[in-house]
């Protein structure tokens, strides 16, 4: 699906810090052919763009030394579209949550803020200009689903709802585990889950799923490409997934979906 544009609270955008740059650019373009275009990105940072064919699909850059100094370990962000981003972080504190950084410009790309739910789930938020995210999703290689895990689902989805003046709604496959859906215009657009004991003592944190049309043929592709295989493959109505890391030690999801009816 090719996008020009997301509605507020759509999930729009990925990135992943790493520690380890060249490295995770050659697993990933090992693992979905992604094609890498370099943009400098100031102070000696390289913001590398990942494309499917002629849209963009995620990005690539080497984690901060703030980062790096506080041992941040690889990991992958997701981004949140805003229609104006300033009045949005300016709600932050009043929803229950937290500012953590300011509204700022990227270039002629976009506008930008980073904001904490009561639980200490980070998320960027986008507000967009020159760049409107993902230019495509749901197809093979590009994000498909996004997710927050955490101990409080209702609390950190009350807060996204009063945030963006989403919706938040039950899901009928959850089992015994709290599952909450975000909605856009009645639509989900991205997940909120309890954490299971299996987890450990993992923060609050948001999930990156990418589309793949074999989960068990893309998870043998981790592991040729020096990657591992956090869980086997599981099954709802409406998908197949699994949980891999990439050699840097960034976690994200492998999904097929199906249509829904």
């Amino acid at each position: 699906m090719k996008m020009t544009s997301y509605r507020q609270g759509t999930p729009c955008w990925v990135d992943l810090s790493t520690t380890d740059e060249a490295g995770a650019l050659e697993f990933y373009s090992g693992l979905f052919a992604w094609e890498d275009e370099p943009n400098d990105a100031g102070d000696g940072a390289t913001y590398h763009m990942q494309k499917l064919g002629d849209a963009y699909a995620a990005a690539i850059t080497q984690q901060r030394p703030d980062e790096a100094a506080a041992g941040v370990p690889s990991h992958w962000a997701t981004y949140l579209a805003t229609d104006d981003i300033d009045a949005t972080a300016a709600r932050a504190g009043a929803a229950g949550g937290q500012l953590v950084a300011e509204p700022f410009d990227v270039m002629d790309a976009g506008r930008m803020a980073v904001v904490a739910d009561p639980t200490g789930g980070l998320v960027s938020l986008w507000q967009a200009k020159q760049h409107v995210g993902a230019g495509v999703i749901h197809e093979p290689g590009a994000l498909t689903w996004s997710e927050l895990i955490t101990d409080d689902p209702s609390a950190a989805a009350a807060f996204l709802e009063e945030l963006l003046g989403i919706g938040v709604k039950g899901s009928p496959e959850a089992g015994g585990s709290t599952y909450l859906l975000l909605t856009v215009n009645g639509a989900p657009v991205a997940g909120v889950m309890e954490k299971t004991p299996e987890m450990g003592e993992i923060p609050s944190v948001w999930s990156t799923y990418f589309e793949v049309t074999d989960v068990e043929a893309a998870l043998a592709r981790v592991e040729s490409l020096g990657g591992r295989v956090v869980t086997s493959v599981m099954e709802e109505a409406h998908m197949r997934f699994a949980i891999a890391e990439d050699p840097q030690g960034a976690v994200f999801g492998l999904m097929t979906t199906k249509p829904r009816a």
